[in-house]
């Protein structure tokens, strides 16, 4: 049963206790992503932030907050996303408190000092070469710049090599300081604890944060309209990614945008994976992905084929989305998809660290947490016609942006035609 509260400053908890389980997982969760990182010396704040938050703080070195997690078997780690920061630990049960304890202080009490970080834009400017120098993870950042183009959606997560290399300790302190707010930061919990000792200690120890938070600001870029991108390594494969913009986080039609996805590209007896690999032969890698956000989102096709079968690749797609757009799916086809949503769904709810996840991104994203049965009614509501619906409304390829990151120079716009 989940319990959801607030403590005395309005900061919002959500708890759901497992007896049966001997490991608890909590997290932190705040409304500080790359959307709201509103200036240009400001992209790249959030997910460095987060970076900082465990490179010490008054009590404990950057060492000692690891192993006050790992001597009790701990884990302890953070990621940055588009619309929130999460810090979290997956423990045993006896050392929650002791969990919850290091959470709070690098919540309250990281030092931000100036050296360190100088030391952490060195380490995540080699992130960043990473991910640049990946070519799918390029292709990916491309595409998502192209669609939200129009919006603070379209910025890095971790930024640009300048932001990074002239981010300012007070740029840092003044990010957290308006963003890490009781108004914009959530709590989830989940598995084995005594549920009025644990009220009372994030009372003790997050009831201080302070009230209220910044509004989240809204930009518009002036630019709008599809996107084409290529870009040419010496490489022999192009990473190739049609990108539209999709269903947002609270969009009632968001579970048949993701049972399209499925039939049309999510797994080995999709459509494009049919027809693209195993019947022609053109692509090792193939699919589809629905991406939700709260004010917006993304639909991506995408294919990772030999430089010189790129046109014929991209043709193939736009054949299997057309048919299924004129078509619709087949029963026995909406029936396995809806089967696949449930099972994963499922999967995902048997780890206490996945579904303090889902409390926490509900809270965080949603504004509200679905239950189980919820989840389940409406994949099962979900009917041929919506599917038909929202194939038709992705049929038409002039509305997409078009990257390829590969060996072969060519007009990205002539894939669309």
């Amino acid at each position: 049963m989940l319990n959801r509260y607030k403590l005395s400053n309005g900061l919002e908890v959500v708890t759901e206790r497992l007896p049966h389980l001997k490991t608890a997982s909590v997290g932190v969760w705040v409304k500080a992503g790359s959307v709201d990182e509103s200036v240009p010396e400001a992209s790249g704040a959030s997910h460095f932030c987060e970076h900082m938050l465990f490179k010490g703080t008054r009590d404990r070195t950057y060492q000692q907050i690891s192993i006050d997690i790992e001597k009790n078997g701990g884990v302890i780690n953070a990621f940055t996303s588009k619309e929130s920061t999460t810090y979290y630990v997956r423990c045993l049960d006896d050392h929650l408190l002791d969990s919850i304890d290091v959470l709070a202080d690098i919540m309250f009490n990281s030092l931000f000092d100036a050296g360190e970080i100088e030391k952490e834009k060195t380490v995540i400017l080699e992130e960043l070469k990473m991910y640049t120098e990946d070519h799918q993870d390029y292709a990916a950042e491309l595409i998502n710049m192209a669609v939200f183009n129009d919006s603070l959606l379209g910025q890095p997560i971790l930024g640009t090599e300048k932001s990074i290399s002239s981010m300012e300790q007070d740029i840092l302190r003044d990010y957290v300081f308006h963003r890490y707010r009781s108004d914009s930061t959530f709590i989830s919990v989940v598995g084995n604890f005594d549920e009025k000792e644990l009220e009372e200690y994030l009372e003790e120890k997050f009831g201080m944060l302070i009230i209220g938070a910044d509004p989240r600001w809204t930009f518009e870029t002036g630019k709008s309209g599809p996107e084409y991108h290529n870009v040419v390594r010496d490489i022999e494969q192009t990473q190739l990614i049609f990108g539209t913009k999709g269903a947002k986080a609270k969009d009632a039609d968001l579970q048949a945008h993701k049972l399209y996805s499925y039939i049309l590209g999510g797994g080995m007896a999709s459509r494009l994976f049919v027809k693209v690999r195993e019947e022609l032969g053109l692509a090792y890698n193939v699919g589809a992905a629905t991406g939700a956000h709260i004010e917006d989102g993304i639909f991506e096709i995408y294919a990772a084929v030999a430089n010189d079968k790129t046109t014929l690749a991209a043709a193939a797609i736009k054949d299997v989305v057309s048919e299924l757009a004129q078509t619709g799916a087949l029963p026995e086809e909406l029936s396995m998809a809806k089967q696949m949503l449930k099972s994963t769904f499922t999967f995902s709810n048997e780890s206490s660290v996945s579904r303090m996840m889902r409390y926490g991104r509900g809270l965080t994203v949603l504004d509200e947490i679905k239950s189980e049965e919820q989840i389940v009614s409406e994949i099962d509501a979900v009917t041929n016609e919506d599917i038909l619906a929202v194939a038709q409304k992705f049929s038409d390829f002039r509305d997409y942006s078009v990257v390829t990151v590969g060996g072969i120079e060519l007009d990205p716009k002539c894939l669309i035609s």
